[in-house]
């Protein structure tokens, strides 16, 4: 009987994890969190094998984050969009004969989970990124 209970309660603490549910998603009903919270879960796995099967180093944010950020719980569009704003700031600086790495300081206002930022990984030392935003659990 021990051995069912030992069984049983990873299981009871798993459910558990799922059925808590952040301020955010408290007006979307309990079965499309019950579903968001499950593929949010795959999406873990899927964001496991990719660590291992690419050489990027930019961490992925968790699929509930991405999702509050995004709208989307899977990695490639987020990080689609992410890449894109980056080239986009890039690409305005460049049409008027600018550089973004000369710059010594820059700020990231609203930031969220650094999705945009994490595209400057390759910056110089003398270039330091900064970011803010209101919502404390993204940052």
């Amino acid at each position: 009987m021990s051995s069912t209970r030992f069984f049983v309660s990873p299981i009871k603490n798993s459910l558990k994890s799922l059925f808590k549910v952040s301020d955010r998603f408290r007006n979307s009903g309990p079965v499309k969190v019950f579903g968001l919270k499950v593929k949010a879960k795959m999406c873990e796995f899927d964001d496991w094998v990719y660590d291992r099967s690419t050489n990027e180093i930019i961490p992925l944010p968790p699929p509930l984050l991405r999702y509050r950020v995004h709208g989307e719980l899977e990695a490639p569009g987020f990080l689609w969009v992410g890449n894109n704003c980056a080239n986009n700031l890039k690409d305005l600086l460049n049409s008027v004969n600018r550089e973004i790495y000369p710059f010594a300081n820059i700020l990231d206002f609203g930031c969220g989970c650094g999705r945009v930022l994490s595209f400057f990984h390759d910056h110089p030392d003398t270039c330091h990124f900064y970011g803010t935003g209101i919502d404390p659990e993204a940052i």
